[in-house]
């Protein structure tokens, strides 16, 4: 399967909490249309199953509201821990090879977000956005939207390094769920990422966010010390996954 870099407008991160309407788009645009369009055709015909429509509206627009919650979040303490980036449960902790990531082996640590999870991404460590990568991966019945990003931290790092000349580096792999296939493209964004490029970002800040979840994967040093198991959920900004090893004593 072949991916394509996905040319998408760049995007700042907010310094506010994220609205509903923010976050939800189109969607709630085309359940205020529904619901207008029920009451419409109840008062040209008064009858009442018309009225249904924008009951069903209404009762669709508060479940967006809370799938697209934003709850304040506590990052751990900790310089060597690196924090869940998503919200949802760890499918699969193994080693693998990424070359955005380096040369070498590297822990990937696979977390699947459903679509009642907290949406809102955040940055795993403190560190500086140096990749932000979108990718189209070509599917049917649609196409799924992946975004790549890698944080690097600070150079003053004395521990075992994942890029040459850099200090650390953790990278972040999201996937969009595929039931958005089955929404047309104008009706809501599949990805959002409001980190850029040089961005320095404090751990557990908001980097993105995913509607109705899909999948991420985050790639740490194959010296870390993982923290978490398969079948164990996470929170964005608070779980562990892992804690870095201690920077090398000259």
């Amino acid at each position: 399967m072949t991916t394509s870099k996905h040319k998408l407008p760049q995007a700042t991160r907010p310094i506010s909490t994220i609205s509903a309407t923010e976050q939800a788009g189109g969607l709630l645009l085309l359940l205020g249309l529904v619901s207008l369009l029920g009451i419409w055709r109840w008062w040209r015909s008064q009858r009442r199953p018309w009225l249904v429509l924008p009951v069903l509206s209404q009762l669709a627009t508060i479940l967006l509201a809370w799938m697209y919650r934003n709850p304040e979040r506590q990052a751990t303490s900790g310089e060597r821990a690196v924090l869940a980036p998503a919200d949802g449960l760890v499918t699969r902790v193994d080693q693998a090879r990424e070359s955005r990531f380096g040369a070498g082996p590297c822990w990937r640590i696979t977390t699947r977000s459903a679509w009642h999870d907290v949406q809102v991404h955040r940055a795993p460590v403190e560190g500086t956005v140096s990749l932000r990568q979108y990718e189209i991966v070509p599917s049917k019945p649609g196409n799924q939207h992946a975004c790549w990003i890698r944080f690097d931290m600070p150079e003053d790092t004395d521990g075992p390094r994942a890029l040459p000349g850099r200090g650390e580096a953790i990278l972040v792999h999201s996937v969009t769920r595929a039931a958005w296939r089955l929404i047309p493209v104008y009706a809501a964004k599949r990805l959002h990422v409001w980190a850029d490029l040089g961005d320095r970002v404090q751990t557990g800040d908001e980097t993105g966010l995913m509607p109705l979840g899909g999948l991420v994967e985050t790639y740490v040093p194959v010296g870390a010390s993982i923290r978490v198991r398969a079948g164990q959920a996470v929170r964005a900004g608070e779980t562990v996954l892992a804690i870095l090893p201690a920077p090398a004593t000259p």
